[in-house]
């Protein structure tokens, strides 16, 4: 008589999380600092269309937008773009909303900002040094609007601080800056690219961190921060003298 042969079940693998998709793909990596702007002129370029009568009246917005950003960057909605994707998108819906040279504008940035900027002073490295204003404020704001039960317990201080200095700095603080600073006129915090040198752009950084730091109940940053500005100063003169390469596109 044989006896059956025990075997050992092995436990089945638990199912994989699927990332976070948006509807037809895996989420990219831009802010909503990003999106928005470009939600704000996806809307308006609708309104464009419609009026001029392209498009119907009951046509959905949302499944517009998703098709022109397909039509753009070959992605299948705002939530599913990268950082390099933002000049291209919104190029796009600028061309879409009656701005031609708005979206021109957008898709031949590359090198010197001006013929007799400074070595560094890229449209590169302007759009860089935006994108971490933007962002910094960014990550602030949603501190601040995080519910308290929500928090991490390592920035319940921070948290706290804020709710006590009556809240976060917002996009609005950077503009006024500039424009008290540096005289410039500047719309909106994409438009800082156009209205500041990068040299500016990064003081104004600077600003924005010593003030974010004081606002979160984290003191005087002042050290650190001209210690970063000197670094950051070093890299754009290498990659002016072409030693390095140039900073990330977003």
């Amino acid at each position: 008589m044989t006896t059956k042969k025990a075997t050992t079940k092995r436990p089945a693998k638990a199912a994989q999380k699927p990332r976070k998709a948006t509807s037809g793909g895996p989420r990219g990596n831009m802010k909503p600092t990003e999106i928005r702007p470009l939600a704000i002129l996806a809307r308006q370029a609708f309104d464009f269309q419609i009026s001029l009568g392209n498009l119907d009246a009951d046509t959905h917005h949302d499944a517009w937008r998703r098709e022109q950003v397909m039509a753009a960057v070959n992605k299948p909605g705002l939530s599913a773009c990268d950082h390099t994707d933002f000049l291209p998108v919104r190029a796009h819906f600028a061309l879409l909303a009656g701005r031609d040279e708005k979206a021109l504008d957008d898709l031949v940035r590359t090198g010197k900002a001006r013929d007799h900027a400074a070595p560094g002073d890229t449209w590169e490295n302007r759009r860089q040094v935006v994108h971490l204003i933007r962002e910094d404020i960014g990550y602030h704001v949603i501190l601040a609007e995080t519910p308290e039960a929500d928090v991490d317990p390592k920035q319940r201080a921070q948290w706290k601080a804020i709710q006590a200095a009556g809240g976060p700095i917002r996009e609005g603080y950077a503009l006024a800056v500039a424009r008290n600073k540096y005289k410039a006129q500047p719309r909106s915090i994409d438009d800082l690219t156009d209205r500041l040198t990068v040299r500016q752009l990064e003081q104004l950084l600077y600003t924005i961190r010593n003030r974010i730091a004081a606002k979160e109940g984290r003191g005087e940053r002042g050290n650190r921060n001209k210690s970063q500005d000197k670094t950051r100063a070093a890299e754009m003169r290498a990659r002016a003298l072409g030693e390095i390469g140039p900073l990330p596109r977003f």
